[in-house]
């Protein structure tokens, strides 16, 4: 009888998490328009997570920041980047936010880009965000997808099913 390769001859997986917590006065968005909240405190730190797949001819990634929104602009600058620093297929690397509403946003989403108004500094945040947060997002979102991929170790899928009757 044959037997079938199991996929840890074929698939590896690694995985990293990188702290995000912004500074106090960081502006949270997710307030509606106009509306300035910045940070006061941290009930629970902003991770950026990177889940990092391989097979024998392709590698994936998949980023979950823990922010109201990723915009494109960034998205594709984490893509980008990614890409030419570690050999990856901009196509292949999945970058979004899970929308949590106490929490930065990575990228101005607010007000469309081509609005005509010159909003000073202390007003950025009316844009939807903070320039200065950016960059570090960013930058710990590159780091946590270099560490997925440093630990790619062979894995095997597998899937369960239970019945919890007391929710």
């Amino acid at each position: 009888m044959r037997q079938k390769a199991s996929t840890a001859d074929y698939l590896k997986a690694g995985a990293a998490m990188l702290e995000i917590t912004p500074k106090a006065g960081t502006h949270l968005g997710g307030s509606g328009m106009g509306v300035h909240r910045p940070a006061r405190s941290v009930l629970d730190p902003l991770y950026v997570k990177a889940l990092a797949l391989e097979n024998k001819e392709k590698r994936a990634v998949i980023v979950a920041f823990d922010l109201v929104i990723v915009a494109d602009d960034w998205a594709n600058r984490v893509r980008q980047t990614a890409a030419e620093r570690f050999g990856l297929d901009p196509s292949g690397i999945i970058v979004h936010a899970i929308q949590t509403h106490s929490a930065p946003g990575l990228g101005h989403f607010m007000l469309d880009p081509d609005f005509p108004v010159n909003l000073p500094p202390e007003k950025e945040y009316l844009r939807g965000g903070e320039t200065s947060y950016y960059a570090f997002a960013a930058e710990r979102a590159i780091e946590a997808i270099g560490n997925a991929l440093s630990s790619l170790r062979p894995v095997q899928t597998g899937y369960g099913r239970a019945v919890c009757h007391n929710l």
